[in-house]
């Protein structure tokens, strides 16, 4: 597919689907016109922006998955694709920085097809949707076929991330909505391994509290972010960035076929050339949010934004503290009994 085509194709696209006279936000970069720039220019930012984003989708007619008949994915899994997305997009913030985009008439550095390696449908690939569905089965007892939620969605690709020496990254997965950075500092060690923090979070009990919708949207605000994992009931998106009330996205729900990636191979399938957006108020109130702190002062300029977001009323969306309290016994019944009530219907 030819990149100057796929581009713009993007941009006619985003014409169609942004209100232009509106700033817009996507993983901590702020798109708005002012004196310097036009509503062309920002658009054009914007849609490279966007384009640049590591699309994974449904695919079909791969090696069946460890001993079933399920040679594609499509109906079950698109919040393993969503939560493959924001892990490649983390490792691209590492391996290519966070400015790096597409470029028409520029060949792909070696990393980015590096990245795309890891997430190659078959089983020695380790992000591949048949090491994720197996990790599933193994660890959280979920049947190859079945629909996962954000939250065992964020703890398998922690799982697979955190066993493997050659993945240069960490990650971190909140499990009660609180950031310890006593826990995220000896997890990455005293050289500081860049470090992915997911938090899975539930904004609401019968459907998204509306109380929510601003500082959820300031999550992509900042600089840390690589997105949302989330949706409508049991369908699941990637969260890229808002603009007004809307989020924008990828959209997992296309079947495509595999790619062979023992050779030179076309990257096109792998980048997104048509918008979606999704009312915020519409969400289901299961998500989790990623950040990537490639430093330790990132990490630091994290914390110090999380609890500013959290300033001056009682609808936080996480929060940090140092250490993990001890419970007494008692506390620890009282806290499995909220957990039970709360349990991960994942987008229920």
């Amino acid at each position: 597919i030819n990149k100057n085509n796929m581009l713009q194709t993007c941009l006619t696209y985003f014409h169609s689907q942004l209100l232009t006279n509106s700033p817009f936000w996507m993983l901590g970069t702020h798109y708005v016109q002012s004196e310097e720039t036009n509503v062309e220019s920002v658009l054009d930012s914007f849609v490279s922006h966007f384009h640049s984003r590591f699309w994974m989708t449904y695919r079909t007619n791969y090696e069946p998955i460890s001993g079933t008949a399920f040679s594609s994915d499509t109906g079950w899994g698109c919040m393993l694709r969503s939560a493959q997305m924001m892990l490649a997009e983390a490792l691209s913030c590492h391996y290519l920085g966070r400015d790096w985009r597409i470029q028409k008439d520029k060949p792909f550095p070696p990393k980015y097809y590096e990245i795309l390696k890891l997430f190659e449908d078959k089983p020695s690939a380790p992000y591949s949707i048949h090491n994720l569905a197996c990790t599933g089965f193994e660890t959280q007892g979920k049947n190859i076929g079945d629909w996962f939620g954000p939250s065992t969605s964020a703890h398998l690709i922690s799982k697979i991330t955190n066993q493997k020496k050659d993945i240069p990254i960490t990650i971190y997965v909140s499990n009660d909505s609180m950031v310890y950075t006593q826990e995220v500092k000896v997890q990455c060690g005293s050289n500081w391994s860049p470090v992915l923090i997911v938090i899975p979070m539930r904004l609401g009990i019968g459907g998204f509290n509306s109380l929510y919708i601003q500082k959820i949207k300031r999550l992509f605000q900042f600089p840390q972010s690589v997105g949302i994992i989330g949706g409508r009931p049991r369908s699941s998106y990637y969260f890229i960035g808002y603009q007004d009330d809307y989020f924008f996205y990828l959209d997992p729900h296309f079947t495509q076929q595999i790619v062979d990636m023992s050779s030179e191979f076309e990257t096109g399938s792998y980048h997104c050339d048509r918008p979606a957006k999704l009312l915020i108020e519409e969400l289901d109130p299961s998500l989790a949010a990623g950040f990537f702190c490639e430093t330790e002062q990132q990490f630091h300029d994290f914390c110090d934004r999380t609890t500013k977001l959290g300033d001056n009323d009682d609808e936080y969306l996480f929060s940090i503290a140092e250490h993990r309290p001890v419970y007494t016994q008692s506390d620890h019944q009282v806290v499995c009994l909220d957990e039970s009530t709360d349990s991960e219907s994942d987008l229920s």
